[in-house]
């Protein structure tokens, strides 16, 4: 409970969401994948909690509103409906104009899957997708070892944190 309270306490002082929307996936898939009394606890701890924050920080959640994230995604959508199949290329540059911003651009459509999509089409994201699926599943054969359990809550929170972050492919160590 010590940690797991001065964990939250420093994501909330980050001000991003990314990382609460990673952590709590992390802490739905442990309590998921080692189903035990402590799971109901971490259960119990992640609804105590959610209700907190969004009784205490309601309005930092959503003072940024989305954040532009439903108009870069319906946007690169587009672009890839263009180029399904191989995408655009690893070397591509994307420049996404948000609407109402007076000409602000941005480079990353802000989810990595779209990311990968955009960049390497279908080709490209149909083996991404196999490593984390069979990641998952390999973790969910093995989930009586500790670290298989370790690593599918680091993949889980990865995926979570690309949820809403992200886009290029290897820029550089971030936390997906």
């Amino acid at each position: 409970v010590p940690a797991c309270t001065s964990m939250c306490a420093a994501l909330l002082a980050t001000g991003s969401r990314t990382p609460l929307v990673a952590v709590v996936m992390a802490m739905v898939w442990l309590s998921f994948i080692c189903w035990n009394r402590r799971s109901l606890a971490l259960m119990s701890m992640l609804v105590v909690g959610g209700a907190v924050v969004v009784a205490l920080f309601w309005e930092m959640l959503i003072s940024r509103g989305s954040s532009f994230r439903l108009d870069l995604w319906s946007m690169v959508l587009a672009l890839i409906e263009q180029r399904p199949w191989i995408g655009y290329g690893y070397e591509a540059t994307l420049g996404l104009e948000l609407p109402g911003t007076g000409g602000y651009i941005v480079s990353e459509p802000h989810n990595f899957a779209l990311g990968v999509l955009y960049y390497t089409g279908i080709l490209g994201f149909t083996p991404w997708l196999f490593m984390q699926v069979w990641g998952l599943y390999s973790s969910w054969r093995h989930r009586v070892q500790p670290l298989f359990i370790l690593a599918s809550a680091w993949l889980v929170y990865g995926i979570g944190a690309g949820l809403t972050e992200g886009g290029g492919l290897l820029p550089r160590p971030k936390e997906r």
